[in-house]
């Protein structure tokens, strides 16, 4: 239950606890001087309230601009029923507004045309802020040329907010050209964790066409549509996209993403040939009134099927959505993001969103997927599972057999067992520990590097200093898990000599047994690392100091990053309380655990009892836990007992 917070907004705009911190944060920015600001969070977590809670704070005549009409609708919507009596105008193709409004909404391809008489007229007005909505846009010229006609490059010009759900651009260009700071950020995982958006399910469908030959093209070097059309409008593989959907769906309405209109008809076709008669497309050639009515039929469910191709990624708010299939495959983020969005939202009645991923042979480029969404390299073959609970366990396990870092298509349980097999090997593993070049090159100390662009070193036992690029391009220093901003620099090496300048003052002691050149490091592992490293079965004869050092750092990183009241439970302790019929499904390591000892600190089973009194060693008053413990240091002193006896 979330916790009633007192609103200017009506009742059903209700804030969140992170909308208010959103909101605090944002004027925080601004009273500290940085005056452009970013806000980033994902699709389906109300942007467009914050936005609407803002307006009071930051006074009228207010601005806000976005580059879809879709989008400009959507906010408008919000402005009225959050701002009841303030007066709101539209300026976007045959919409204008007379400039006595509180509060504008405005399109940017309506005002970025040469000599604009429309963006003359906004000039005018002394707008107390200026919002963006999908900011990822705003370093094209379309957008500068605005902004930069209102002022909000200037000194007492008006504050600039952004929001984005997809900061990535996947042409590289990053938006610390526009904006200073990153007022508030959570992921896509940290909110389905938290349970604002809803789980997500995959399952991943490998084709036999080859995407390899096709041109990289457009501001995010993704495919060349037309080219990428040609490959994936086959039969054979249009006839996979209705077979997984028939398979797979549990007869979910479906959103399906396509390439070209083409490319759409034809898989309407294949649908319709399959029985699916309520199937049908939206393109942007579409007349505007018949493009609404589709999706209109889509929505009350006269449609059962929607094929789109790019027009219903950004501005679609379906929160009933639970089914997308991806017929369209891409290499960049931002796309695919917005794809994966379009589904997440939460609403009644709602149990997770199921994603259908066709997947095609690439050995070129980078086809983007769910596994890498939410920040993991391998590339996963899902069939059906929890995508947020699967990744977790799986990056559990990486931790403890790092020789598991495969760049295999793999599915989750396939790798899973490979960990539990390694478990149970007596043979050491192989281990590499080598630092990654960067590190070598520009840091003094022997930083852990977790994905691309985030870096972690020990700061004591509770603590560790965090290094990870944000969204502006440039890079947060970070002293965790209290999640304590030392700076932001521009570059890894300025990173790096900050957040070691930290540890040298306030941590000697990391500092000194974290030095890249320290002597110790090529020295024999001690004991107590050889005991420890035996234990979790990554011993190896040849490890140095160094390296065992390193191994045991990771372990204890991993565990901070994730500890068990945030982690889901492991498939042993699912499996456990499956069997002692006390499992709950959502169940973090936490609660597994407490579960788990509440048990154990039940009085004995009867079949316990007789066992003990057979071996002399019962006292009244034992638990099932001591009762557990005395049996197994009995073991051999009796044969085996009949299952139905048998203690788990």
């Amino acid at each position: 239950m979330i916790p009633s917070v007192p609103s200017p907004l009506p009742s059903r705009f209700e804030p969140r606890p992170y909308q208010i911190e959103a909101k605090t944060a944002v004027l925080t920015e601004i009273a500290s001087g940085n005056t452009r600001t970013v806000v980033v969070l994902p699709t389906g977590t109300g942007k467009t309230i914050i936005m609407t809670m803002l307006v009071p704070e930051l006074g009228t005549p207010l601005l806000v601009l976005a580059h879809r009409a879709e989008i400009l609708d959507q906010n408008h919507r919000s402005m009225i029923l959050g701002n009841p009596g303030v007066l709101v105008g539209v300026e976007q193709a045959g919409r204008r507004v007379r400039g006595d409004e509180e509060i504008i909404l405005a399109s940017i391809p309506t005002l970025a045309t040469k000599h604009s008489r429309r963006l003359a007229q906004l000039q005018r007005i002394p707008f107390r802020a200026v919002i963006c909505d999908e900011v990822h846009h705003s370093t094209a010229p379309s957008w500068r040329h605005v902004l930069q006609s209102l002022r909000c490059f200037e000194p007492g010009g008006p504050p600039l907010i952004g929001f984005t759900a997809t900061p990535r651009r996947g042409d590289g260009v990053g938006l610390q050209s526009i904006f200073q700071s990153i007022a508030f950020q959570k992921s896509l995982r940290d909110m389905i964790v938290a349970g604002w958006l809803s789980n997500l399910r995959a399952w991943t469908i490998q084709t036999t066409t080859s995407l390899d030959g096709i041109r990289m093209s457009g501001e995010d070097k993704d495919f060349a549509l037309g080219e990428l059309a040609h490959r994936v409008n086959n039969p054979a593989r249009n006839a996979l996209v209705v077979e997984a959907y028939t398979r797979y769906a549990e007869k979910r309405p479906a959103l399906v993403f396509s390439t070209t209109r083409i490319h759409a008809q034809a898989l309407v076709e294949t649908f319709r040939n399959a029985g699916y008669h309520r199937t049908d497309y939206v393109a942007d050639d579409l007349k505007g009134d018949e493009r609404q009515r589709r999706i209109r039929a889509f929505k009350e469910g006269r449609l059962h099927i929607l094929v789109n191709i790019t027009i219903l990624t950004e501005g679609f708010d379906f929160p009933r959505l639970s089914c997308l299939v991806l017929a369209r495959p891409t290499s960049s983020p931002l796309l695919y993001a917005q794809m994966i969005g379009r589904a997440t939202r939460t609403a009644l009645g709602k149990i997770d969103a199921l994603v259908i991923d066709l997947v095609d042979n690439c050995t070129k480029h980078r086809i983007h997927s769910v596994s890498n969404l939410l920040g993991l390299d391998i590339p996963l073959k899902f069939g059906g599972e929890p995508v947020v609970k699967t990744i977790q366990q799986i990056e559990d396990q990486l931790v403890r057999h790092p020789e598991l870092a495969l760049h295999e298509f793999i599915a989750p349980q396939d790798l899973l067992r490979r960990a539990a097999q390694i478990h149970l090997e007596a043979t050491p593993v192989p281990i590499v520990l080598d630092l990654p070049p960067e590190v070598r090159q520009l840091a003094r100390l022997s930083w852990y590097k977790m994905g691309p662009s985030k870096y972690i070193i020990l700061a004591g036992d509770a603590s560790y200093v965090h290094i990870v690029k944000n969204v502006l391009d440039g890079w947060d220093v970070l002293r965790m898990p209290e999640t304590t901003k030392l700076m932001t620099t521009s570059t890894l090496r300025d990173a790096f000599h900050v957040a070691e300048e930290h540890l040298q003052k306030d941590y000697p002691r990391e500092f000194t047994l974290n030095l890249q050149n320290a002597k110790w490091h090529g020295q024999r592992p001690t004991a107590k690392q050889e005991e420890i490293l035996r234990l979790v079965n990554q011993w190896d004869p040849n490890l140095t100091r160094g390296d065992a050092s390193r191994i045991i750092s990771g372990r204890k990183i991993y565990r901070m990053e994730h500890p068990p009241e945030a982690t889901p439970a492991t498939p042993k302790q699912e499996k456990l309380l499956r069997h002692l019929d006390r499992w709950r499904d959502g169940m973090t390591k936490a609660d597994a655990s407490t579960t788990l000892q509440t048990y154990y600190d039940e009085p004995a089973d009867p079949g316990q009892r007789v066992r003990l009194q057979q071996l002399g060693r019962w006292h009244d008053g034992m638990t099932r836990g001591q009762a557990r413990d005395a049996l197994k240091g009995s073991a051999g002193l009796i044969g085996p007992q009949p299952a139905a006896q048998q203690a788990p």
